[in-house]
């Protein structure tokens, strides 16, 4: 799914409208996933979904760009065993992998969603992103000048 596009978002209790703040990368479960830049690990986190997280296992990665105002976010991503909050990341280091969105999301096909922040200064550990003034960005231009080819799901 493209970076803005709209979706809605339905719970027992509510339906609701929200900007998807980020692209998705179709991708096969089990597929090791590199990261593009070098940097530091900032979160292994929960994701938005903290059922799924729960349940399923689904974890963020979120590293900070070396020597730029940027963090990138993998969402549904198994971490790789060897990261931890503040480890060094060089461009091309296995990241993870591709997790099996299917057992919880009937509907929607496996893939990794990416999102690029824009924060104000160095971003704290552990601490969310919207919090220390970052705000989301469209990743796809980064990502095309990265050379990382991304499959976006309709």
């Amino acid at each position: 799914m493209a970076f803005g596009a709209l979706l809605l978002l339905t719970t027992p209790a509510l339906a609701h409208e929200v900007r998807h703040e980020g692209v998705d990368d179709l991708s096969a479960p089990g597929r090791v996933v590199r990261s593009p830049i070098s940097g530091t690990v900032t979160n292994l986190g929960i994701g938005f979904d903290r059922a799924a997280a729960l349940e399923y296992g689904f974890r963020d990665v979120e590293i900070a760009v070396d020597g730029a105002p940027y963090v990138f976010r993998w969402r549904y991503l198994q971490p790789h065993p060897s990261l931890r909050i503040g480890a060094r990341v060089d461009a091309g280091m296995a990241i993870g992998r591709v997790q099996e969105l299917g057992r919880r999301y009937v509907d929607i096909e496996n893939h990794v969603h990416l999102e690029l922040w824009l924060c104000a200064g160095t971003p704290s550990p552990g601490l969310p992103l919207p919090w220390q003034g970052c705000s989301v960005q469209n990743p796809t231009p980064v990502f095309e000048a990265l050379g990382v080819t991304i499959r976006v799901r309709q």
